[in-house]
């Protein structure tokens, strides 16, 4: 895992958009072929100041800022088998069978003890601000804002048959996906905003996956979900983007040649 220097804290600034803003940005690349190196430091210091006096009726001080990147380093290893998250503030991984690991923008863990054995994914819940965590058999929640606290167990959300396994999760406003390990792998859909929560929807072979298919990792966006699968026959792989109805937006085979 490598850190970019993005995620260091910084104060947020308001910038003019619109007209002003763009025609900044191309005084600023004229500027780089006309000017030497300490004449276009001079500009930009300039450009900032004209910039901070615009009105202040947007604020892009999230939005990627290209000239704030640095080399990146070296933050934490992660073992083969175990998994990490982050949401917008804090990342969260598996340190060993028996730890948590918390950072946040200083890069200074703080360990969380974890007695529910290996955890196959986590997934960032905005709705309830937890982190879910899926082990095997159990379904569990982390409170990032007191790691003191105690790790939950979602009692309701179980494997709908014995032999069967978690295998992986992701989550997007009040909806919560969990597919199983194997071939014409299931996914459950979970409502998390009732309590307790509830399992809304199965979605099964074929609908899911084919009998020969395997989802391997399950992501979601606001309003589709990202699959990567692996043919068992073939044992060749391919992407697909999907509405969360589980209808084919597009596919791409892997890996992308051409």
């Amino acid at each position: 895992m490598y850190c970019c220097g993005l995620c260091q804290k910084r104060p947020k600034r308001s910038v003019q958009s619109g007209e002003i803003r763009r025609q900044l940005e191309d005084d600023e690349e004229s500027d780089i072929n006309e000017e030497s190196a300490n004449s276009y430091t001079e500009r930009r210091v300039k450009l900032n100041r004209k910039a901070s006096a615009a009105p202040h009726n947007e604020d892009f001080s999230s939005h990627l800022d290209i000239s704030r990147l640095t080399v990146p380093k070296k933050v934490e290893h992660v073992k083969l088998g175990h998994t990490l998250c982050s949401n917008d503030e804090l990342l969260i991984l598996q340190d060993g069978i028996t730890a948590l690991q918390v950072q946040d923008h200083t890069l200074e863990p703080q360990h969380v003890h974890w007695n529910h054995g290996l955890i196959r994914d986590i997934c960032w819940s905005s709705l309830r601000r937890i982190f879910i965590c899926i082990c095997q058999k159990r379904v569990h929640s982390f409170d990032p804002m007191n790691v003191e606290s105690q790790i939950n167990t979602f009692s309701h959300i179980l494997p709908y048959e014995e032999k069967y396994s978690f295998w992986r999760c992701t989550c997007t406003q009040s909806t919560l996906f969990i597919c199983y390990a194997g071939h014409g792998t299931t996914i459950d859909e979970y409502d998390l905003s009732s309590s307790p929560v509830r399992l809304k929807k199965q979605w099964n072979s074929p609908r899911s996956c084919l009998e020969t298919e395997g989802i391997w990792s399950i992501r979601c966006g606001e309003d589709q979900i990202g699959l990567t699968i692996m043919d068992s026959i073939t044992e060749k792989w391919h992407l697909e983007v999907r509405t969360l109805k589980m209808g084919l937006l597009w596919r791409v085979d892997l890996p992308i040649t051409g």
